[in-house]
């Protein structure tokens, strides 16, 4: 018999009051992809996505990437037996230290696709000078990386890119009354810095081809559940919290909730 709209109303409050945890499931060589996505500008869904076994390992509903939070994260999943060979993340601060606390000897990929999208704010898609266009054509040819060759190939442009306009990335702007500067090409001071800074990291996947170079896999998942998440904005703060928790477990996971599920 059809049940009433109370009745159903009532039994899935009783879900979204009692979410599940994260069930991490042992592997000893665990490719991980760690990002987050903002929920508003309050709630940041931290997700721990297993590439080989196709699985969020754990989760956090947080307001940031904190240190702490994924030095904590990472040491339970340690001890649940996933051990990370290697961690893929868009290199946030305390993301970094997190993982360099658990793991300060495994590869730890930077995101192409990050890395990508932040040079092309600070370049922008339209430069006004010859530096910032010569810049801007080496941007996409990043992630057509696949090889040694095109490693060093690109690697070598930049370098070049970076002596030839070192004087002009040194060049400086002054006040009127001559007390104060600033360099005049800041953000494509930034870009070039940005790149100097994950070089190290940016090509771990041509080493070793199971490390995956972007969070796209993480991502696609991330806009399908955004859409569903969005359908209900009603719920309460707690309660959405708990919609994430049976969207993670039950959707992506494919886990089958139990009576003693919690």
């Amino acid at each position: 018999h059809s049940r009433s709209h109370n009745s159903l109303l009532k039994t899935m409050h009783g879900f979204l009051d009692c979410p599940p945890q994260p069930r991490p499931v042992p592997n000893p060589n665990c490719r991980l992809i760690i990002d987050g996505t903002w929920f508003g500008r309050k709630v940041c869904l931290l997700v721990y996505w297993d590439v080989t076994l196709k699985r969020v390992q754990w989760w956090r509903l947080t307001d940031g990437e904190r240190f702490l939070e994924v030095l904590a994260d990472l040491e339970t999943l340690k001890q649940a037996g996933v051990v990370c060979a290697s961690v893929t993340s868009d290199g946030a601060p305390g993301l970094l230290a997190g993982v360099n606390g658990v793991y300060p000897d495994i590869p730890h990929q930077r995101c192409v696709t990050h890395v990508q999208r932040r040079l092309r704010a600070l370049v922008t898609r339209r430069p006004k000078t010859v530096a910032g266009r010569e810049l801007s054509l080496l941007i996409p040819s990043l992630s057509l990386v696949t090889n040694e060759t095109d490693r060093q190939l690109w690697v070598n442009l930049f370098w070049q890119w970076s002596g030839r306009w070192e004087v002009f990335l040194n060049e400086r702007s002054r006040s009127k009354d001559r007390r104060h500067w600033w360099y005049t090409h800041k953000q494509l001071r930034q870009a070039r810095s940005l790149v100097q800074g994950v070089l190290p990291d940016l090509f771990h996947y041509l080493v070793d081809a199971r490390i995956p170079k972007t969070s796209n896999d993480l991502e696609g998942r991330f806009s399908s559940f955004k859409q569903h998440y969005g359908q209900h904005r009603g719920l309460s703060l707690r309660r959405r919290g708990g919609f994430i928790a049976w969207y993670l477990t039950v959707v992506v996971n494919g886990d089958l909730p139990t009576r003693n599920w919690y």
